[in-house]
């Protein structure tokens, strides 16, 4: 989106986790059923959400991405509550992606165990740590209706879904938006799987080629 002048950046709640969370957040930390943990993971995605909205207030971006595990209604429910707050948010667009293809997710799962959470960790182990944290995602998952997408308060100018690296995309805009940004990320979900799948497929092929 700087091609088109706006001034974006992403706000990751595991990137917070990990700054404040010192210890190694095993898969344990992601069950639904750890109050406690559930606790500090709704901390970690309103402190991202909070620099979003602080640096949109700031004008230091004009597109904020908040990106975090927000499967549950609860949690999307609160992250949309705060943008409405603040009372700085012009257009909220849910950006939806998914994946339930086995050998994207056993590919997916494989980079995963490479990432910040599994430093000095045996790669095995880290795999064996994700598939965990995996089935504690699934059974947490609500999954998004356009029934939920209509009673957000403020309106959702549109709800973006990306599903198996752009094989298939649709887009909900319930309120007819036509704003440029809107319009942007429709065109960027429409293009993903020429843009990014087939790149995406590539290495899923490249891999199991390997394995």
């Amino acid at each position: 989106m700087l091609k088109s002048g706006y001034k974006c950046d992403i706000f990751n709640a595991g990137d917070v986790r990990r700054k404040m969370h010192q210890q190694l957040s095993t898969s344990e930390f992601f069950d639904p059923d750890n109050v406690t943990a559930k606790r500090q993971r709704d901390t970690f995605a309103t402190m991202a959400m909070t620099d979003l909205l602080s640096n949109l207030q700031d004008e230091v971006i004009n597109v904020g991405f908040l990106d975090a595990t927000n499967t549950s209604i609860e949690r999307r429910k609160s992250m949309i509550e705060m943008s409405r707050q603040a009372g700085i948010v012009d257009h909220f667009i849910i950006l939806d992606v998914a994946c339930d293809i086995e050998e994207y997710l056993l590919f997916n799962i494989n980079g995963k165990a490479f990432n910040a959470d599994y430093r000095n960790i045996n790669h095995e182990v880290a795999i064996a740590d994700f598939k965990k944290r995996t089935k504690h995602y699934y059974k947490a998952y609500e999954p998004l209706t356009k029934e939920e997408i209509d009673g957000f308060e403020p309106k959702v100018a549109a709800w973006v879904n990306i599903r198996n690296c752009g094989k298939a995309t649709a887009i909900y805009n319930p309120s007819n938006c036509n704003d440029e940004i809107v319009m942007l990320i429709a065109q960027f979900a429409d293009n993903y799987l020429e843009d990014d799948g087939k790149r995406y497929m590539e290495a899923v092929q490249a891999f199991y080629s390997k394995v």
